[in-house]
């Protein structure tokens, strides 16, 4: 698990894809694509060369990074901020990479990763300019879906795991705090994310036409796990959406 909180719905997620992202998600999506890696060469070796048809581990490319990423509405993004996320992302997209067989276009991923900043800082920007106060409840709701969103039974049991990478309690909860008031401002301008029941059972009906022949767990049964992820994609729908409006109006620099 990374030392960073993972976002169920990211705050970058609305350009990217998020998790927006707070933005450390929302790189990932758009780059898997790929169809499968071809069968290893006849002499056993894979497209890398080497025996068994493993590639070897890239590295992200951290050369030509300015000290100022991005400027929004005056608030700099800098170079730190940029490579913890970014490291982030590449991590978990050159693990794809190496299964697929396909090379990682860092430089498409780089400038996925900088606009997702661009559209968390401007929903975290507009959060703090609104009137809502986010109760206790509803910071604890927060971190519990956190929680759910990073496969773990409870926000006691996430905030533990995250305590443990060095983040200390009263950080953990003001990042939930300020997730829980981007989730009401995505509601808010972006409409409703919780899903319908019509659209759980056609969620449900295309799972099972994709089991070709597998049997499908009833829809009562699986019912909790359609609703959240569901509610992911409406909340990165959403979350687009907002972000869109915003930068209509924002003042926006991207420098790489």
């Amino acid at each position: 698990m990374t030392n960073k909180l993972v976002p169920a719905v990211c705050l970058a997620a609305a350009l990217v894809g998020v998790s927006a992202c707070g933005a450390d998600q929302a790189a990932s999506k758009g780059h898997q694509d790929s169809s499968k890696a071809s069968a290893s060469a006849s002499d056993g070796q894979g497209k890398a060369g080497q025996p068994g048809g493993k590639q070897s581990m890239p590295k992200p490319d951290l050369t030509g990074i300015p000290s100022v990423v991005a400027t929004v509405n005056g608030t700099k993004i800098s170079k730190g901020q940029f490579v913890r996320v970014y490291t982030s992302q590449f991590q978990q997209l050159a693990m794809q990479s190496q299964m697929s067989g396909q090379k990682l276009d860092q430089h498409r991923l780089k400038k996925q990763v900088a606009q997702s900043m661009v559209g968390s800082t401007l929903l975290t920007q507009a959060a703090d300019k609104s009137a809502y106060k986010p109760s206790s409840a509803d910071v604890d709701h927060t971190l519990t879906d956190l929680a759910q969103q990073n496969g773990m039974k409870s926000g006691r049991q996430l905030v533990g795991e995250l305590t443990k990478h060095g983040q200390k309690k009263s950080a953990i909860m003001a990042q939930v705090k300020e997730q829980t008031k981007v989730n009401h401002l995505i509601v808010q301008k972006g409409g409703s994310t919780t899903p319908t029941t019509q659209e759980l059972k056609q969620a449900y009906q295309q799972l099972s036409q994709q089991g070709q022949g597998s049997k499908t767990p009833s829809f009562q049964k699986i019912r909790p796990q359609l609703t959240q992820q569901l509610e992911a994609q409406k909340r990165q729908q959403a979350a687009q959406k907002v972000v869109q409006q915003l930068r209509r109006k924002a003042h926006v620099t991207i420098n790489i």
